[in-house]
């Protein structure tokens, strides 16, 4: 359900009339080379505007750990950044993320301390939101920092987030049953795309003007398409479900 990262080439779909045209799309090379996954599965890639790849991996990364007190070495998922040339920027590998009052370590054990990557988006103003378990960060592309963070649904784990123009956010949760949420660039709460959201889910996409929400639910081999004529002011209605067989 996971998907499989295979030297961070990322599916893409091409919305044509409602037509998958995989055919308009030719596969150019491996970046930053075929070795970069070591077998693991990557679960968040996000470009920013000075043209570095954010990585973000399901399991840690051989090596990937950082020291505690008491001198053991703990694993940690962290979040990669490469430059053009496929190289690792100064501040990567990130394995805490600190900045505006928050410094968290990304562990993966023990399990009461244990994040899971759960996706990238580059917002309006270029910086990069990261899904890690239940938390929502913003990521200052130039530096690595943190520069806000909420947690829109505690001890429940999100979706990739999705970002219109304005920097409005819509994000839900891998578990089914809970909100699709609006929230304004700043974090604030505006209201619902709708109270349910079906089906087991990894992502969520969102349209520039925010009148059309495209709900990915894995489970409902198919993808939700929302729209609304205020945009992010909403109401939402389930203009019509797409992709039907689609996972």
């Amino acid at each position: 359900s996971r998907g499989v990262g295979v030297a961070v080439v990322s599916a893409v779909l091409l919305f044509s009339h409602l037509q998958l045209r995989a055919d308009q799309w030719q596969f150019i090379k491996a970046f930053p080379d075929t070795s970069i996954t070591k077998g693991n599965t990557v679960h968040g890639l996000a470009v920013d505007p000075e043209g570095k790849l954010w990585v973000q991996f399901w399991n840690a990364m051989p090596g990937d750990s950082v020291q505690e007190a008491n001198g053991t070495k703990t694993p940690v998922r962290a979040i990669y950044i490469f430059d053009k040339n496929g190289n690792n920027v100064s501040f990567s590998p990130i394995t805490i993320l600190s900045g505006a009052g928050v410094h968290d370590t990304l562990f993966v054990t023990p399990t009461s301390r244990a994040v899971t990557n759960r996706g990238l988006t580059r917002d309006h103003q270029g910086n990069i939101l990261a899904s890690v378990f239940d938390a929502l960060y913003r990521i200052d592309y130039k530096t690595g920092t943190v520069l806000k963070k909420m947690q829109p649904f505690p001890n429940t784990a999100l979706t990739a987030p999705a970002v219109d123009g304005d920097g409005d956010i819509v994000i839900g949760t891998v578990l089914p049953g809970n909100p699709l949420k609006i929230f304004d660039k700043d974090f604030n709460y505006l209201g619902n795309v709708t109270d349910v959201a079906n089906g087991y889910s990894r992502s969520v996409a969102v349209s520039k003007d925010g009148k059309d929400v495209y709900y990915a639910g894995y489970t409902l081999h198919a993808v939700q398409w929302y729209h609304s004529t205020n945009g992010v002011l909403g109401p939402y209605v389930l203009a019509d479900t797409i992709l039907k067989g689609f996972d």
